[in-house]
């Protein structure tokens, strides 16, 4: 019984010896070849961090400026025919992937937050 244990102990090893060499190569090989990428890339949290920062910021511009359907029903100009949630989702999507650029490039969240506004 011992020897059994002791031998799938050492295959089991060996397995994994071999599978760590094998993704270490890969890894290498792609640092290499410049297609490496992991959690450290974008810079975890830090990136969510920076990018949930950003969106708060511009939270009060876009509220003002693109009013869901409710509150666009009370304001002054409101036109029906208008769709409100339409032009308030692609605005906030516009601002959204512009503030993912911004931060990827080394921006902060402030920078990033000020650029995503004058693209919208």
């Amino acid at each position: 019984m011992k020897i059994i244990s002791w031998l799938t102990d050492q295959i089991r090893r060996r397995k994994e010896s071999a599978r760590s060499k094998n993704l270490n190569e890969n890894r290498a090989d792609a640092i290499e070849n410049g297609t490496f990428a992991d959690e450290s890339t974008f810079g975890g949290r830090d990136f969510d961090e920076k990018y949930r920062l950003a969106m708060r910021l511009t939270q009060k511009y876009v509220d003002q400026h693109y009013p869901n359907s409710y509150y666009a029903k009370q304001i002054k100009d409101f036109d029906r025919t208008l769709d409100y949630e339409g032009i308030r989702t692609d605005a906030i999507s516009i601002l959204s992937s512009s503030i993912c650029a911004s931060l990827r490039q080394g921006a902060g969240a402030e920078k990033a937050a000020s650029v995503a506004i004058m693209k919208i």
